[in-house]
């Protein structure tokens, strides 16, 4: 008889079940499990905070607040939250599996063609965009920005399209550590000055991304910008004039994203309408075509099982 793992979480509709542990991630743990409900069994990704300082009442709010965004915001780019659970006493959320390499893996080996990072650069825009324009009164307005947007947030699929992971849950870790704020991103070089002081808007999130267009670009980890708003500027002319396969059309708008104050920085949706219009005349393989070469192609997902079948199966 093959026994299946047992139930170890409930949401009320599925049962679910942990079948591997995938890896450790900021503050918890990934694994490998299992829904069940009454139309069968399908595969999920278990991602769980067990750290110490992050199981409270005030984390466990927010991580449903994050549940309740994913249900109004769905977008290709983002990786959609299914469920919260609560998972050996430890809060949880349970994501639809996905399978690719993360960007921060990615550029070890060096920069993505020019065509491939815009291309990559107008997905992940649009996905802000849809983010930033959610109109949902029950999640707050500080809901609706990423906070956390860096190479090791954003996975690339075989096919390529760009994914970004821990939207809802990086917000609701960093809120946690500064909970009269809206949060600060926890790696500076990625951050925008405002995040840096204590404040955040959407367009914060389109600095962020500049950033990760300028790295994917040169290849180069970045380097935090100065805090004087006029040593920032010039540092950011000369970090993007250094990425010499960066057409000027790339290079202006990689400078306004970087721009020191938010006001002067485009909208993510404006940023995607740009990057968009510009890919066709860009030099380099197209993005699905770089990822192709370099992410492994999927494994199959397991399907929805009926449940009948499952049984037959267990035996």
């Amino acid at each position: 008889m093959n026994e299946r793992n047992p139930i170890v979480a409930t949401d009320g509709r599925f049962d679910y079940r942990v079948t591997e542990l995938v890896g450790q991630e900021p503050g918890g743990e990934l694994f490998d499990g299992e829904a069940v409900g009454k139309s069968g069994i399908e595969s999920v990704s278990i991602r769980t905070f067990n750290d110490r300082d992050l199981v409270d009442t005030r984390f466990r709010d927010r991580l449903l607040e994050a549940v309740k965004l994913h249900r109004v915001v769905q977008h290709a780019a983002i990786h959609p939250i299914r469920s919260f659970i609560e998972l050996h006493h430890a809060p949880a959320v349970v994501f639809a599996p996905i399978q690719g390499q993360r960007l921060s893996r990615l550029l070890r080996d060096g920069a993505m063609p020019v065509r491939a990072a815009a291309a990559m650069g107008e997905q992940l825009a649009s996905g802000l965009h849809a983010l930033h324009s959610a109109g949902v009164g029950s999640v707050r307005p500080m809901g609706r920005t990423h906070q956390d947007l860096h190479p090791d947030t954003i996975l690339l699929t075989h096919d390529g399209q760009a994914v970004m992971l821990e939207v809802g849950t990086a917000r609701a870790r960093i809120a946690l550590d500064r909970p009269d704020i809206s949060g600060q991103a926890p790696v500076p070089e990625y951050a925008a000055p405002e995040r840096r002081q204590e404040r955040d808007r959407p367009e914060s999130d389109v600095y962020s991304l500049g950033v990760v267009l300028l790295q994917a670009l040169s290849g180069l980890p970045p380097a935090p910008l100065p805090d004087d708003p006029e040593a920032h500027e010039q540092a950011a002319i000369a970090a993007v004039g250094a990425v010499p396969t960066a057409p000027k059309s790339v290079q202006v708008l990689l400078l306004e994203m970087l721009s020191f104050d938010p006001d002067d920085r485009p909208s993510a949706r404006e940023v995607g309408r740009r990057l968009r219009a510009q890919v066709p005349d860009l030099t380099g393989p197209w993005l699905s075509a770089w990822t192709g070469e370099r992410v492994p192609a999927p494994a199959p997902v397991r399907p929805l099982l009926p449940l009948a079948i499952a049984e037959v199966e267990e035996d």
